[in-house]
């Protein structure tokens, strides 16, 4: 899987990352027991900081999307496609609520925006 950071995006460098990893699963490029590079390999790779590296592993451990163990190394969770409803639900209810508002403002309507969302979730599936 090859992970692109935008340095001169607005949006945080490891939130970049934790998406692009959020990506390659759900594109199927990474799957559930799948290793990730340390984070020291990780950050050289991409030529940015180890903290940042780190930040974007903590969320996603947080997330339950990875399992960080300092002998076997830092690998995609097996439950990564488990039911795992409580909590994450709220998560994405929340940036649900924020993707609405703003396309709300910015003159989207319902149907516009759900044939968006069914969009992405069909090139997401497809590996576009």
């Amino acid at each position: 899987m090859l992970l692109q950071i935008d340095v001169n995006s607005e949006e945080a460098l490891y939130t970049q990352l934790a998406n692009q990893i959020r990506y390659g699963i759900a594109r199927g490029y990474l799957q559930p027991d799948d290793p990730l590079p340390s984070v020291r390999n990780l950050a050289s790779e991409l030529g940015i900081n180890m903290h940042t590296v780190s930040k974007a592993y903590n969320k996603l451990k947080e997330e339950g999307i990875i399992i960080i163990n300092r002998s076997k190394g830092v690998r995609i969770s097996s439950k990564v496609f488990a039911d795992r409803k409580t909590g994450y639900e709220t998560i994405l209810e929340e940036k649900i609520r924020q993707l609405v508002s703003q396309s709300i403002c910015n003159g989207i309507g319902e149907k516009r925006f759900l044939g968006v969302v069914e969009n992405v979730f069909k090139k997401m599936r497809s590996g576009e």
